[in-house]
């Protein structure tokens, strides 16, 4: 008689065993209610753990009939075909969806940009779908924040700084510019904050001028308006600035830093005198030594007061808190005595 052959009959077992493994995962969906979210993020992650792609895209898509609203099931599928399928016309559409379903995530319009990028779609699509997102109503001041640093970011990579001028240069320096303007009128305007208080976005159009194009004058500039919106009390802002200068200006601007530095530092004032010591300490004449010490001394003296000052006001504050209770203690036992 015609048998099987043993190759056949244990494929066939195997492939048994495999939906013996997926029934607990179909039976928690069946005893599930609408939308089922938890079910299918289980169901997920084995499937992931398992790994096979067209059984991967499967479980997704069934998860996102009912929970097509989910930003982050977006994200995590948009995420699997980044990095695990990377087909193109997979890739976009699945991003496309995410952004069409959850217009509000703007996780989901900095993936698409770079997903775009990634699989080099045309620049001028890349640009529109920018500005769709600019539209797209974000529900706080620091999104627009990302999206805006998201795009920067991707027209940085298009200049080839080893050019003096470019097409591509230019845009960059006017994105960044229009960046500036968009958080201080749309943004603020409406979220009455920036979003950005220490100025990233201009941060870093101040490190790629000084580092990319050799342009310390508009490093100093564009730093010069970051301290003015409020930063010069912070110590770590005035360290970006030096590191700057001393990796891309001259000792002469370093040691003006550092003296503003000084003067302005509330946080860790001891920190930043430190830095300016160690640095006339390595390459200061006498007498910049002597003015380094000088301010210093002056300085963190200062502060001793006001910290001095600070601290038995706290102190009255605690005792006249303790009077109030020890009053308020008298009167109920005066009260229980009547």
């Amino acid at each position: 008689g015609s048998h099987m052959p043993e190759s056949v009959i244990q494929n066939y077992n195997k492939a048994l065993q495999q939906l013996e493994k997926y029934k607990p995962y179909e039976e928690a969906l069946l005893q599930a209610e609408a939308p089922r979210l938890a079910e299918y993020q289980a169901y997920i992650d084995f499937e992931m753990k398992i790994g096979d792609p067209a059984r991967i895209q499967l479980i997704f898509e069934r998860a996102l009939v009912e929970n097509c609203l989910v930003p982050d099931l977006w994200i995590r599928y948009s995420q699997y075909l980044d990095r695990q399928l990377k087909v193109k016309d997979l890739v976009l559409s699945v991003h496309n969806r995410a952004i069409r379903n959850c217009p509000w995530t703007v996780a989901l319009w900095s993936r698409y940009l770079l997903a775009m990028e990634r699989h080099g779609v045309d620049h001028q699509v890349i640009s529109v779908t920018f500005e769709k997102a600019l539209n797209a109503g974000f529900i706080q001041a620091t999104d627009y924040v990302e999206i805006w640093q998201a795009y920067l970011d991707y027209l940085r990579r298009r200049v080839d700084f080893k050019q003096d001028s470019s097409k591509e240069l230019e845009e960059l320096r006017a994105a960044f510019t229009r960046a500036l303007e968009y958080l201080k009128q749309e943004v603020e305007e409406r979220f009455n904050e920036s979003g950005d208080p220490s100025c990233v976005i201009m941060q870093n159009w101040a490190r790629i001028e000084a580092r990319l194009c050799n342009n310390m004058q508009k490093a100093r500039e564009l730093w010069d308006s970051i301290m003015t919106r409020g930063n010069a009390k912070y110590a770590n802002m005035w360290l970006e600035y030096y590191n700057l200068e001393r990796a891309h200006g001259d000792t002469q601007h370093c040691r003006k830093a550092l003296h503003r530095a000084v003067q302005c530092t509330s946080d860790y004032p001891e920190h930043v005198c430190e830095v300016l010591l160690t640095m006339e300490r390595t390459e200061g004449s006498l007498e910049d030594w002597d003015i380094a010490v000088q301010k210093t001394e002056t300085r963190l003296a200062r502060v001793n007061e006001q910290r001095m000052k600070a601290a038995e006001k706290e102190a009255a504050l605690v005792q006249q808190e303790e009077e109030k209770a020890e009053q308020r203690k008298r009167a109920r036992a005066e009260k229980k005595a009547l």
